[in-house]
C-alpha cells in the first residue's frame, strides 16, 4: 500500500533528502563555520538571528550525566510572534549523534533567562511559520520541523502547563520559575521516520 504523505510532511521529507544528497544535516550546516565545538557553549545561528523569519536559534551541548548516550547537543529555539518586541523561548529539539531530531522538550525560565510562548499564541505563531518563503536549508528544515510537528508542540506546551500547576499548589510560581530543581518541565520523544510515514 503507498503512503500518502500530507503537504507538511512532503515538505520536511524533501529537505532532509536534499541534506542527505549534500552529505549534511542541521546540525553540520548549524556549525559548519565553527572550527570546533565545545561543550555547554553556546553556538549561535547567525544566519537564522539575521533574517526576518521570527526565529533566533542556538545549538549547545550539556555534559552532565543525565544526559541520554543517543543525544548530541540541542537546540533552542526562540520566536517573535504578534509583534511582541521580546524573545520567547518555544521548545528545544534534541539531536542524535547522526543530527537527526529525536525529542521535543520545555525548559524552565532560568534555563534561558527568557518568558516562553504562552498557549493561546500558538496557532498564530504556526500560521506565521506556514507563511515564510526561506531561503536555505537550515531555515527550510526548522520551519518545516515545526509545522509537521505543531499539534504535539502544543500537546507539550500544555503538559508544561500542567507541570507547572501541579508544582504551583506548594510553591509560589515566580520561585518555582528560578529554581533549579526544575530543569526540564516536559518532553516528548519522536521518531522522525514514523511520523514521515504516517498515512
Amino acid at each position: 500500500m503507498s503512503t500518502v504523505l500530507s503537504e507538511e510532511a512532503e515538505y520536511l521529507a524533501s529537505i532532509i533528502i536534499s541534506m542527505s544528497e549534500q552529505a549534511t544535516n542541521p546540525v553540520l550546516l548549524s556549525l559548519k563555520d565553527q572550527q570546533a565545538f565545545t561543550a555547554n557553549t553556546k553556538y549561535n545561528l547567525p544566519a537564522l538571528n539575521s533574517n526576518n523569519f521570527g526565529l533566533r536559534i542556538f545549538y549547545h551541548q550539556h555534559v552532565h550525566p543525565s544526559k541520554s548516550e543517543l543525544e548530541h547537543g540541542h537546540f533552542h529555539l526562540f520566536v517573535r510572534n504578534n509583534g511582541i518586541k521580546d524573545w520567547q523561548h518555544l521548545i528545544a529539539i534534541v539531536m542524535d549523534r547522526q543530527g537527526q531530531a529525536i525529542e521535543f522538550s520545555t525548559v524552565n525560565q532560568w534555563v534561558t533567562d527568557s518568558q516562553w510562548v504562552e498557549q493561546n499564541n500558538l496557532e498564530s505563531l504556526f500560521q506565521q511559520l506556514q507563511q515564510q518563503d526561506p531561503d536555505s536549508l537550515l531555515i527550510s528544515w526548522f520551519i518545516a520541523i515545526l509545522c509537521l510537528y505543531k499539534n504535539e508542540i502544543t500537546q507539550l506546551i500544555r503538559k508544561r502547563d500542567l507541570h507547572l500547576s501541579d508544582i504551583n499548589e506548594s510553591s509560589a510560581i515566580n520561585d518555582i520559575l528560578k529554581n533549579r530543581e526544575f530543569y526540564t518541565l516536559s518532553s516528548l520523544k519522536i521518531d522522525l521516520k514514523q511520523k514521515l510515514t504516517q498515512q
